[in-house]
């Protein structure tokens, strides 16, 4: 009951300078894994902020775990019956995410999961705006960051 309340309160403020500093630890701790395995930054990585929305987007592709959710009835998508979907995306602001997939997007609402630093989960509350069929196994859409949703232990040992 609290965490939908926590939602709600959420959804009726916007705090971007949270959503803004998550986002930003997303992009660096993917750089920062990229140059540790790789020994290069991505060319992905230097697209930042050149866009031509009002909202500024990094062109970037992060692998994500995706759950579908109600809203309403949040549960932690650690625990939930529901398989999850693995998709990765395709740019990233702190208002929206654009993500592909192999499989359809077929829930108006997701939880997304993000490796953060020092082993940090981040979970976003996702509403899909638009989904497009490229091809059987590729599928593209665009979903709103409706909060954070911090309020689950990490799964990682």
């Amino acid at each position: 009951m609290e965490l939908q309340h926590c939602v709600r309160e959420r959804l009726n403020s916007s705090d971007d300078d949270e959503l803004a500093d998550l986002i930003n630890e997303i992009c660096d701790h993917y750089v920062e894994g990229a140059l540790r395995l790789t020994g290069f930054v991505p060319e992905e990585a230097f697209a930042f902020r050149r866009d031509r929305r009002c909202r500024p987007r990094s062109r970037i592709s992060v692998p994500i775990y995706l759950w579908p959710v109600n809203p309403d009835h949040l549960v932690d998508p650690s625990t939930s019956a529901i398989p999850q979907q693995i998709a990765v995306t395709r740019d990233l602001s702190y208002r929206g995410v654009g993500m592909e997939s192999d499989r359809p997007f077929e829930s108006p609402f997701y939880i997304a999961e993000f490796d953060g630093e020092n082993d940090r989960l981040i979970h976003l509350l996702l509403e899909v705006c638009w989904t497009q069929e490229k091809s059987s196994l590729h599928y593209i859409a665009g979903c709103r960051i409706l909060t954070a949703v911090n309020h689950w232990s990490s799964r990682k040992d």
